[in-house]
Parts: structure tokens; C-alpha cells; sequence
């Protein structure tokens, strides 16, 4: 029997659900205790941002549901991401922020790994220098 939730990061999930555990979304879970609808709601901008952005953000990941979420409260949503891994054609139905930026494309893959945070400060930085809004 398949368990929501229990599959292939949900191991741990499936067994608890198996003792009796009533198993949440974490995203759920984690955007109501930091309120994220009222802050996101009263954002002039909403910047999410993830390892690799892909045709699998939208399918349950934080990043998908950020984008959602500020979509629903009509706000801007940016992307700083580490790589895009999307296919214009193929992907064509995957809702991508804009902008939508890929710190290995701006600033080399090696450096990103290196230097991932100097790399989305200014990733960041340049971005909303672009949109004037700094």
C-alpha cells in the first residue's frame, strides 16, 4: 500500500506513518509557523532560490511552492538558483520566476561551489540593481 508522503526521501516518514503517525507536508508545516501566506502577501518582491532549478521544482519542492504561493498573492517572484536545468521546448509548461538566475552561468560553476553565498549576495545584488528596486 502506497503511503502520500513515504516515498523515496519518506522512509523514515512510511515507518512512522506505519505506528500511527499522521503524516503532513513539511512545506505546510514550516510556511505556517513562519506565516509565510501574511509575509508573502505584503512582499514587494519574493526571491526563492534552490540548488538546481528543474522540471521536478514544481512537483512538491519548496522552490515550486514558493513560486505558487506568491503567484497566488500576485507578487513578484525572482529565482537565484545554483544551475537551470530546463528545456525550453520540453519544459515549456514549468512555471519559471523571473528573473531567473543561475549563479554557475553568471559566474562559473567552479567559483559557485566555491563560493556559493558571495555568489548569490551579488547574484542578488545585480538583480535588483536591474529591477531598480534597491
Amino acid at each position: 500500500t502506497a503511503i502520500e508522503g513515504a516515498g523515496a526521501a519518506g522512509g523514515l516518514a512510511g515507518a512512522l506513518a506505519a505506528l500511527g503517525a499522521d503524516l503532513i507536508p513539511g512545506f505546510d508545516m514550516v510556511a505556517d509557523e513562519v506565516n509565510l501566506d501574511d509575509r508573502i502577501a505584503s512582499a514587494d518582491l519574493v526571491i526563492t532560490a534552490e540548488g538546481c532549478f528543474d522540471a521536478t521544482s514544481a512537483q512538491g519542492k519548496v522552490t515550486g511552492s514558493v513560486i505558487d504561493l506568491a503567484h497566488s498573492f500576485h507578487r513578484p517572484v525572482a529565482g537565484i538558483f545554483g544551475t537551470i536545468d530546463l528545456d525550453d521546448d520540453f519544459d515549456a509548461d514549468v512555471v519559471r520566476p523571473s528573473p531567473c538566475l543561475s549563479i554557475s552561468d553568471l559566474y562559473g560553476q567552479d567559483r559557485a561551489l566555491a563560493e556559493p553565498l558571495w555568489c548569490i549576495e551579488n547574484a542578488a545584488l545585480d538583480m535588483l540593481r536591474s529591477m531598480k528596486t534597491l
